[in-house]
């Protein structure tokens, strides 16, 4: 699916449900307009659930898959992101799980990973880069935790925060492998 109009390609509006996408096989959604967000969900809490045999591909100019008062779960899929001018994965009052084996590369302007409320990584690989100035790679208010997972963050500019940052705990165990750099201050850092 192309899209370059200024409306959102996919949109979940729900009133507190919770809502699953079962991906099968290659799929993606470019937008070219710099106000368009492939994928937007508000008020739902959505699982986006396949094999490593299915894959969700994205590409924007915006936040390309953003999120509102929900939490995110991608489980066991493979998930393909890049946001040009924006943020990568987003979600505001709400938090990110990551699991069941899911592999996730993210290649952003902004913030590749934003999970409000938390990020939870376990069991499966991610591998986040962050291209812009002043801003981290993966991030939370709440905690960060990572369980048998390889988790690679980065960030390119010489302006760049930390890679991995949580107002909150970070937590890296059960044999996990992170590794975070940023070129412009710490690879992790937490208050």
């Amino acid at each position: 699916i192309s899209e370059s109009n200024a409306d959102q390609v996919l949109r979940i509006q729900g009133y507190g449900e919770s809502v699953t996408v079962n991906l099968l096989g290659n799929n993606k959604i470019s937008s070219t307009s710099e106000n368009c967000f492939p994928i937007y969900i508000d008020n739902a809490d959505v699982t986006i659930k396949g094999t490593n045999a299915d894959i969700l591909t994205l590409e924007s100019n915006s936040d390309s898959l953003s999120c509102s008062f929900c939490n995110l779960t991608i489980d066991g899929c493979i998930l393909n992101v890049t946001s040009h001018n924006w943020c990568g994965i987003v979600t505001g009052n709400g938090e990110i799980i990551i699991k069941n084996n899911a592999d996730i590369t993210v290649n952003s302007y902004d913030i590749s990973i934003w999970g409000e409320n938390g990020i939870q990584i376990a069991d499966s690989s991610v591998y986040a880069t962050a291209n812009g100035d002043g801003v981290n790679t993966l991030t939370s208010y709440g905690d960060i935790r990572i369980s048998n997972s390889t988790v690679e963050a980065k960030g390119t500019s010489s302006a760049a925060y930390p890679a991995i940052y949580a107002a909150g705990d970070i937590n890296v165990t059960n044999k996990s492998n992170v590794n975070a750099t940023s070129s412009g201050m710490r690879g992790i850092y937490t208050d």
